[in-house]
């Protein structure tokens, strides 16, 4: 049985190209999803502006939430 698509959070196909190894796959795919990640975290950064109000709490909270999903994600990839 063929492997099904994935697909992002707005639909985009991440379909396997046809005689695309898992390699090949994991060498397309990484870069644009490790760019995303680290879109995303300089959105995250964007909020330490004036125009945002929070607690250091909260800032903690955000940061020990990213590094426990990296942990988490690294445990994966490592064990896998």
């Amino acid at each position: 049985m063929p492997p099904r698509p994935s697909t992002d959070h707005i639909g985009n196909e991440f379909r396997m190209l046809p005689d695309e190894s898992p390699r090949a796959r994991f060498r397309r795919l990484a870069p644009k999803r490790v760019q995303e990640v680290i879109h995303r975290l300089r959105m995250i950064g964007n909020m330490s502006s004036s125009s945002y109000e929070y607690t250091p709490q909260e800032v903690t909270k955000i940061l020990d939430a990213l590094y426990s999903a990296a942990l988490e994600t690294g445990d994966i990839a490592l064990t896998s």
